[in-house]
């Protein structure tokens, strides 16, 4: 459980690394297209000529901010999945030893709400141990 919790804590520093570089420079563009920041997480719903520059645009900023991701994906996505990851595995490794008739499945079922506070308290209960 320990190493799954310290995975969660890096994959959530590096997303929050990631987040303010990506988000500005996706701003950026938005408004070089002539839309404003509320745009942001909304692309799909742009003309499909604004999307193409969009995404082409996107492309060149993730290179010149020095990130290595393959073409049409986005660093803070990848970024954010990572995390999803790591927390999913913490839950996997955490509920067989605190709980005995609940997994990482059903607790997902119970709600996001749920699953996001037992990932919460999981790692508030480790952090001490890293």
């Amino acid at each position: 459980m320990i190493d799954a919790a310290r995975a969660v804590f890096a994959a959530m520093a590096y997303e929050a690394t990631v987040r303010p570089i990506v988000e500005t420079y996706q701003i950026n563009i938005l408004r070089a297209l002539g839309y404003d920041e509320t745009m942001l997480g909304r692309e799909y719903r742009m003309p499909d000529d604004d999307l193409k520059q969009y995404y082409a645009q996107s492309r060149i900023e993730h290179k010149k901010a020095g990130f290595d991701v393959p073409d049409d994906y986005c660093p803070l996505l990848m970024a954010e999945n990572e995390t999803l990851k790591a927390k999913r595995r913490l839950v996997d490794v955490s509920c067989p030893v605190l709980f005995e008739d609940v997994d990482a499945d059903r607790l997902l079922c119970s709600g996001l709400e749920i699953y996001d506070k037992f990932v919460d308290l999981t790692l508030r209960m480790l952090a001490a141990h890293l």
